[in-house]
């Protein structure tokens, strides 16, 4: 892809992830000093090795998935430095960059598929569990601002999920199995022939965990007031397809994923323990051609359509409905200049549509409310450019991004990278970009006896800097890096000391810093690891009110040994003490959770088919990763489980031929 931000990441660890034997082989006899030195496609069509990149990314390899048995994008971008995964009343698996707590979504975070932008419109996030782990080869993770390449939504960082592919006809199939009451089952092809290949996948799965305590107001057990006994029941089924011919390639990702949430109050008589369920769809065609020797072309276009319905009451008599539309068409072009210059410009326009968000009598089949009554469709149209400078001892890449919001107006962001190359295996980089993210639907448009949306809202701006170095040789890779963020026009809820109706505010700035290191050591035969750390806080009264819920420390690691054909695992995750709900004034005792896993390859004498069984004992401390309840902030809940099922025991078989 001549435009992927992320190829950096795609050298430091993914090419491990080969499905195939011979590939595999191929890659683990070449040194991780060659690996590195290897020409790809960073922030620009231009190619680079990693030491001149002017991006800072992580990855997630397909080795590590077959490593550490991860059976989910959430649990696979827990391992991230700098990325952590909460909950929230509402909503399951809330990806956070660098410390800044989401307002109910994860709507500061692109999540692209193939490098295709995709975000519902109606609450600017995407469901994680859209895609199965079965049918990803890496995903790659930025964190700072993005928006000179990705526009809104690239505010904090990009997630980038890349699915498997093959050089030759290949199948893998996926069945696994837990205790308590889990299952699952998956499939992928992919084939190629010439000019032409497809990956067609399938998945299903299911999870029934073990319920956990909400405490009730004054210490009681009276439903009514809050969810006692909550027990989560998840869902999911998922269906891919992605083609290329030529210079065209297309992809379909259409999925449904229900589990059961802790109510609007959180109470069972506000529909705790019911089930919310996402459909969702997205459709995108790309192009893309080199026109000479100095041009290359890149244009796609991409629907995305994305439906939510849930209880509102304990009976499930009423329910909540709502459904959006996102219409996408990019066109980007690289021109390179010269041997030393090239410059990159793109031009986007985006239509966030149809939004809905109605009350629901479920026995009378009739509508009670429409909550956006008075929604519009908003238009957005941005152009971008960058410049990119490469010489024998550094790079140095600038750009530029104007944007145009029907209802949040202008916004310029730019962005500047400086690298220089101390030796040949050790790099400096010093990055500086700002980010933007415009209003979504709901916030624009809400209108309820609660909550009240703002059609004058600014666009949240984004300032950062960082310094990062990067060394890396045969085995060892390592990159140390220090940031400053400034955030500013913060849209949240305000409630008046009046009383309900909130509403949806440009309310605070806030400023924080931190520190992240990341380790990945590879020799194949030996001994894999890695290990993360990160430091956050913030700076001055309005930033605490943030950081005081969020860790300073986390720590993230993980071993992997093999023995012929067998191999043993553990990766864990750690966080410090935090604030609980601030109405409460009760600590978080620090958190952690282990996981262990075994498992055995087992290769026909053919070669054709390969059987991977792997046993997993998943969060051997039965620690429910508590996190501080800081949405609703009521004086019934001090926190929330994000792993609130307990220790359990999986088998994993993967079949690939």
């Amino acid at each position: 892809m001549k435009t992927l931000l992320f190829s950096f990441s795609f050298i430091c660890m993914s090419v491990f992830a080969s499905a195939q034997t011979d590939s595999l082989s191929t890659y683990l006899n070449m040194s991780f000093e060659e690996l590195l030195q290897t020409k790809v496609n960073v922030s620009s069509t231009i190619s680079e090795n990693v030491f001149h990149t002017p991006s800072t990314v992580s990855i997630i390899s397909r080795e590590m998935i077959n490593q550490y048995n991860f059976t989910s994008v959430a649990e696979m971008l827990r391992t991230a430095v700098g990325i952590d995964i909460y909950q929230t009343n509402l909503d399951d698996n809330v990806a956070t960059a660098r410390g800044v707590l989401q307002n109910y979504y994860a709507n500061k975070i692109l999540v692209m598929i193939e490098n295709i932008p995709t975000f519902q419109p109606i609450y600017g996030n995407t469901n994680l569990d859209r895609l199965d782990i079965n049918d990803i080869e890496r995903i790659e993770v930025l964190k700072g601002p993005a928006s000179v390449l990705y526009g809104s939504n690239a505010y904090l960082g990009v997630i980038n999920i890349i699915l498997r592919k093959a050089s030759n006809d290949q199948v893998n199939v996926r069945l696994g199995t837990g205790h308590k009451r889990m299952g699952s089952a998956g499939g992928n092809v992919s084939f190629s022939k010439k000019d032409f290949s497809m990956f067609i996948s399938g998945n299903s799965s299911y999870d029934i965990q073990n319920p956990y305590e909400l405490t009730g107001k004054r210490q009681d057990l009276y439903q009514g007031d809050s969810v006692y006994m909550f027990q989560r029941e998840i869902k999911s089924t998922n269906f891919n397809i992605l083609s290329k011919y030529k210079s065209l390639s297309f992809l379909l990702n259409t999925y449904e994923y229900q589990h059961s949430f802790q109510g609007i109050n959180p109470s069972f008589i506000s529909g705790g323990g019911k089930p919310m369920t996402d459909r969702g769809t997205l459709l995108a065609v790309k192009y893309q051609k080199a026109i000479g020797k100095k041009i290359n072309l890149l244009a796609d276009f991409s629907y995305d359509y994305f439906k939510r319905d849930y209880a509102s009451n304990q009976d499930a008599s009423t329910a909540l409905m709502l459904s959006g539309k996102r219409i996408v068409s990019i066109l980007k072009l690289n021109y390179a200049l010269n041997l030393n210059i090239d410059i990159e410009g793109g031009l986007d326009a985006e239509q966030l549509l149809d939004g809905k968000h109605v009350s629901f009598d479920m026995i009378q089949n009739k509508v009670i409310r429409e909550n956006m009554k008075n929604a519009q469709n908003v238009n957005e149209i941005s152009a971008f450019t960058q410049i990119h400078y490469s010489t024998k001892i550094g790079n140095v890449l600038g750009g530029l991004r104007y944007t145009n919001n029907a209802f949040s107006g202008e916004n310029l962001s730019g962005r500047i990278s400086l690298m220089t190359e101390i030796s040949k295996n050790n790099t400096l980089k010093l990055i500086y970009g700002q980010s933007f993210r415009t209003p979504t639907l709901l916030e624009l448009f809400f209108d309820h006896p609660t909550v009240i949306g703002n059609t004058m809202l600014k666009p949240e701006k984004a300032n950062s800097i960082e310094l990062a170095y990067v060394y890396g040789n045969r085995h060892l890779f390592m990159q140390v890096l220090s940031y400053y963020q400034k955030l500013d026009d913060l849209i949240q809820r305000y409630t008046p000391p009046s009383g309900p109706p909130s509403m949806y505010q440009n309310l605070s700035s806030m400023e924080g810093y931190g520190f992240e290191f990341e380790a990945k050591y590879q020799q194949p035969g030996f001994l894999n690891a890695f290990f993360n750390y990160n430091y956050m806080n913030g700076i001055g009264q309005n930033a605490q009110a943030n950081y005081q819920l969020v860790p300073k420390h986390t720590f993230k690691g993980g071993l992997n040994k093999s023995f012929g054909n067998f191999f043993a695992s553990v990766n864990g995750y750690a966080v410090s003490s935090v604030m609980g709900n601030p109405k409460l004034n009760i600590r978080i005792a620090p958190q952690f959770m282990m996981d262990a896993h075994v498992g055995y390859k087992h290769i026909l004498k053919t070669k054709i088919l390969t059987l991977t069984h792997t046993i997993s004992l998943k969060n051997l401390s039965s620690s429910q990763m508590l996190i501080p309840e800081y949405i609703r902030q009521t004086d019934n809940i001090n926190s929330i489980a994000t792993t609130g099922y307990g220790r359990r025991i999986m088998y994993i078989l993967s079949i690939s031929f």
